[in-house]
């Protein structure tokens, strides 16, 4: 996996190559980490999309869209829509191990060639 090591070491054949990158668990404790962000961007061609699940761990809507702005304030590309939706997810704890946990979807686009 080379998500998250930095675009410097995200090897080449993997740059500019995907249309559609998703990500889920992303940014997240035990998860792929937020530099995986970067690499993320650097797969993708000119005008292609990331599409990324972030769930109750950041805190309420507006705190998520501040980190989304952010994000894309760092590298050229276009916030197009986001939707909230509940998911049955695992605990950490283990006890009633799933439970609904309302996560929000993100599209973006990519807008630089790599």
């Amino acid at each position: 996996m080379f998500m998250g090591q930095g675009v410097q070491t995200f090897p080449s054949k993997y740059k500019n190559r995907f249309d559609l990158v998703t990500g889920t668990g992303a940014f997240v404790p035990k998860h792929i980490p937020s530099l995986a962000f970067y690499d993320a961007h650097a797969a993708l061609k000119l005008v292609a999309y990331f599409i990324l699940l972030l769930d109750r761990i950041f805190g309420t809507m507006i705190m998520i869209l501040v980190i989304i702005m952010l994000l894309i304030s760092l590298l050229p590309m276009e916030f197009l829509h986001h939707v909230s939706k509940e998911f049955w997810r695992g605990k950490e704890e283990g006890i009633n191990l799933f439970e609904r946990q309302q996560s929000k979807l993100f599209a973006l686009k990519n807008l630089q060639k790599h």
